[in-house]
């Protein structure tokens, strides 16, 4: 399953029906992996960095535009490959069953969660990635 994260949820309603959101279109996101559903709330529960040996894992960086992602039918795709340590190989070891995008590479606002369709355990020396078209958000 897969959602807005409650924070956009709230900014979307507060931008339609009061005017009321200074909510920004972001010009990066960052997208993080998790070994847990992490919820709709900003936390970033059973994030890899949050692990007891997060090694060498950071949220990746993709800037929001037309060369990135492409959006089509109510969907966005990723365009490009995602790939998780951006240089080398991982020195940690997890089963990833989640993925989140957040407006900061910490902290920050989680704006979407999902699951993988299927969970991917990643070895130390494996190299993670989302190839192109491996992220796809649809709204109906």
């Amino acid at each position: 399953m897969s959602a807005f994260s409650d924070y956009v949820e709230n900014e979307i309603l507060k931008k339609l029906f009061s005017g009321a959101s200074t909510w920004a279109t972001p010009a990066n996101i960052w997208i993080s992996l998790h070994v847990s559903d992490p919820g709709e709330t900003n936390a970033n529960t059973g994030e890899i960095s949050t692990q007891a040996t997060p090694g060498n894992y950071a949220r990746q960086q993709v800037a929001c535009n037309a060369t990135n992602w492409t959006i089509t039918n109510n969907q966005v795709v990723n365009a490009v490959t995602i790939q998780w340590p951006t240089t080398g190989t991982v020195t940690w070891a997890y089963t990833v069953t989640h993925f989140a995008i957040w407006d900061a590479v910490t902290g920050g606002n989680k704006l979407f969660q999902g699951a993988l369709a299927t969970s991917k355990t990643v070895s130390s020396g494996d190299v993670f990635q989302f190839l192109a078209n491996g992220i796809q958000i649809t709204l109906n």
